[in-house]
């Protein structure tokens, strides 16, 4: 990574790093200077982040049931689970400038000539100002801050209730079910040591602008794994916040089902089934407020809630041909369809139709053909709006080992 513990200054048309972290006193440049290179001085971050999370689990399960006649029984389940669980990675990567593409506040920032730690003698302008920009990005690891920690607890809890039956028309036996079911999960996640971008542009800017709790903030000064930085606590604490968000899910569903045979063919009994489902669901999501309005060192995102409900029926059928004569040992074909309501886009109806020949015992083939629906998802209908960071490669760059140097073609099709 290029955002290091000593950090990469791209500034006044260089790119620099220091030669070794700076404590105790300001960075001079550019005596504590050098240049930065990607092959010496890149950063891995990958020994500090869990390969295994660590994670807590406590559940309850109830399952009961109960005859209430011959013929009628009732059926009860609870189940709840928390999960406790926490996610470490490196140290958090701080991008800032116009060039940075945080897509946020801290893209604006600029480094004010009198901030106390500036080695560089003027303002780092990104520009937003309206006067041109003379830096780049500045990338720095807050080693000081400590390892992102990202904890979570979700609770998981789901109850059903129903009854369940049978009963006989003339010689033929039907079976019926209706259910209730209620769902929930409950999420919260912390994430400690996240980036006020508003609070470390003032700490950043004009001296005289960071009064009361602000406090001049030191990025020039690199820090060392597990020692002292530049950053001090005070420094820390004006700048960082604790991030919390919470999600919620709900379902309600409610079935009720009939199958059984209606008559008896020479090949076997035909069989039939249908029922209707209701399902009302919902979710929301609550991202950290600070979040939301695009100041923390994460790509912004809105809050978002809604749901939808569902009426459905169903009927399926199943005929039975011919079975145990010649070259049909067995010859039935099914057939289905479905009918939805859906509250978000209207209705739809989907049919399936198959058919199953086998000529003898030991050979069976089998046929259909199947309409299906997906509608969208609450995340789909109610997401506030997002970032997508796409991968564009240039080919006519210049960069070692792109298509511009090792393919002719391109090269000449770039010039040209």
């Amino acid at each position: 990574s290029s955002a290091t513990p000593s950090g990469r200054y791209d500034v006044l048309g260089g790119s620099y790093t220091l030669r070794a972290p700076v404590i105790g006193r300001n960075s001079v440049f550019p005596t504590d200077f050098k240049n930065y290179s990607s092959a010496t001085d890149s950063w891995n971050f990958a020994p500090f982040n869990y390969l295994l999370t660590p994670s807590e689990r406590y559940g309850a399960f109830l399952n009961f049931k109960q005859a209430l006649s011959d013929n009628v029984n009732f059926r009860t389940k609870l189940i709840y689970t928390h999960r406790h669980s926490q996610t470490q990675a490196a140290f958090l990567p701080l991008f800032v400038g116009p060039d940075a593409g945080n897509g946020n506040l801290l893209d604006t920032i600029s480094i004010d000539a009198t901030n106390p730690y500036n080695p560089f003698g003027v303002t780092l302008s990104s520009g937003a100002d309206g006067t041109p920009a003379n830096y780049s990005t500045i990338r720095r690891r807050f080693v000081e801050g400590g390892q992102r920690v990202f904890t979570q607890d979700v609770d998981t809890f789901s109850a059903t209730a129903g009854f369940d039956g049978s009963f006989h028309v003339g010689d033929h036996k039907w079976y019926w079910d209706v259910n209730g079911v209620y769902g929930l999960n409950d999420a919260h996640q912390l994430f400690t040591g996240n980036v006020n971008a508003a609070n470390l542009a003032r700490a950043l800017g004009p001296v005289a602008n960071c009064t009361g709790a602000c406090v001049p903030f030191n990025i020039f000064g690199g820090a060392t794994i597990g020692g002292a930085g530049s950053i001090t606590p005070e420094m820390l604490r004006y700048v960082t916040f604790d991030q919390r968000d919470k999600s919620l899910q709900q379902l309600w569903d409610f079935t009720a089902n009939v199958s059984g045979e209606l008559f008896d063919l020479p090949a076997g009994a035909v069989g039939v089934a249908f029922g209707y489902e209701h399902r009302d669901q919902y979710a929301s999501y609550d991202p950290d407020p600070i979040i939301v309005a695009g100041l923390g060192a994460d790509v912004p995102t809105s809050p978002a809630a809604g749901g939808f409900n569902v009426d459905e029926i169903y009927g399926e059928l199943r005929v039975p041909i011919l079975k145990d004569v010649p070259f049909f040992n067995r010859l039935e074909v099914d057939g289905a369809v479905r009918h939805s309501n859906y509250s978000s886009f209207g209705s739809n109806t989907t049919f399936t139709a198959s058919g199953l020949w086998k000529p003898v015992a030991d050979v069976l083939l089998r046929g259909g053909f199947a309409e299906s629906l997906r509608a969208p998802s609450i995340g789909e209908l109610y997401a506030g709006p997002s970032r997508f960071d796409a991968t564009i490669d240039d080919p006519c760059t210049s960069a070692p080992g792109g298509s511009f140097q090792s393919n002719a073609t391109v090269r000449a099709n770039c010039i040209a």
